[in-house]
């Protein structure tokens, strides 16, 4: 498990420089809450999926683990903007 929080957060590191212009993995906390997240969210469904019938099916693992990392970063990103929304 340690491995692949290891490997989500270089992932997230090398992504970065891709897409950002400032060139910086963690901007603020509150992006560093956003990583937390995201990883709690991915450390548990990656619990459950083991658990389940999708392990047996390669395939339709690796498509399930894709959507789940898309699925908790959007979690995670709505969450964060609800939690510091502006007034």
């Amino acid at each position: 498990m340690f491995k692949i929080a290891v490997l989500f957060f270089v992932i997230v590191w090398i992504m970065s420089f891709f897409m950002s212009k400032r060139r910086k993995v963690i901007r603020d906390s509150n992006h560093l809450f956003q990583l937390i997240i995201s990883a709690a969210i991915i450390f548990s469904g990656i619990t459950m999926l083991r658990n389940s019938e999708l392990a047996a099916n390669t395939p339709l693992y690796f498509l399930s683990l894709a959507i789940l990392f898309g699925s908790a970063w959007f979690i995670a990103r709505l969450l964060l903007n609800l939690v510091t929304r502006r007034k």
